[in-house]
């Protein structure tokens, strides 16, 4: 599904039903939603960044299916999941479907870790060492901007 992305700060969501009710891997419900830039042609630009949100997105629904919601893991899920969804578990999954896109169809597929990192980074007020940063194969200078330009924003808000 895409709709207009005007006003947005994100590029796509994803809604799950699992934390309304009891559900289980085959009955859990998860949509994606990608906002479309209507003011890009299409092209391949266009179409490299419409594939890079979906399949950012479609780790979050994996991550989402595949995660228990009950309060006894909600702790242990918090460490693996991160606050907004992006520890070490989606980076895990997302560094191999960047490299498994490389590999199968020769194209440097973007999902847009390093900043979905440092937006980790600034909900969690955990500074990533060098070493995560290596074992997440993530750009340190362009991770660095992103946590910057995270602060600069909650500021104006």
């Amino acid at each position: 599904m895409a709709a207009n992305c005007e006003g947005k700060r994100y590029q796509g969501t994803t809604i799950c039903d699992k934390y309304k009710h009891d559900t289980t891997p085959d009955t859990v419900i998860v949509d994606v939603l990608i906002y479309d830039k209507p003011e890009t042609q299409c092209n391949d630009t266009r179409m490299k960044w419409l594939t890079g949100t979906l399949l950012h997105e479609l780790v979050h629904a994996v991550v989402d299916v595949y995660t228990c919601a009950c309060q006894r893991c909600k702790e242990s899920s918090v460490e693996a999941e991160g606050l907004t969804g992006h520890g070490p578990v989606w980076m895990g999954i997302s560094l191999k479907v960047e490299k498994t896109m490389q590999q199968i169809f020769g194209y440097r597929c973007w999902l847009g870790r390093t900043q979905s990192l440092a937006i980790e980074h600034h909900a969690s007020q955990h500074r990533h060492s060098e070493k995560e940063l290596r074992a997440h194969e993530v750009n340190e200078g362009l991770y660095c901007e992103s946590r910057i330009a995270c602060g600069e924003a909650e500021r104006r808000s």
